[in-house]
């Protein structure tokens, strides 16, 4: 009977440690992601999406972050033809 109880104590414990190993490499890898990221983000193609939203009306051209982020907010789902996911999401 004792054995038993040291085993699934042991048990438990080793189940905590994985738990506690898996959830640090996620969050490593999920901090990663997040600050690389945008190091490789295609400026090229925000500033083409941005230029026609600027022609289309969408934007000022003396827009500010906020107005993009309205703007993302408010018609992405509506105007999801065009495809501002570029300047919406990496972007902001």
């Amino acid at each position: 009977m004792q054995i038993s109880s040291i085993f699934g104590w042991l048990v438990s414990i080793a189940d905590l440690i994985i738990v506690t190993i898996l959830t640090v490499i996620g969050s490593i890898i999920l901090i990663v992601v997040l600050f690389l990221f945008p190091l490789f983000g295609d400026d090229e193609l925000y500033e083409i999406q941005v230029q026609q939203l600027i022609e289309k009306g969408y934007l000022n051209a003396d827009y500010t972050q906020e107005e993009l982020g309205d703007f993302c907010l408010t018609y992405y789902n509506v105007l999801w033809q065009e495809d501002y996911t570029n300047t919406c999401f990496w972007f902001l």
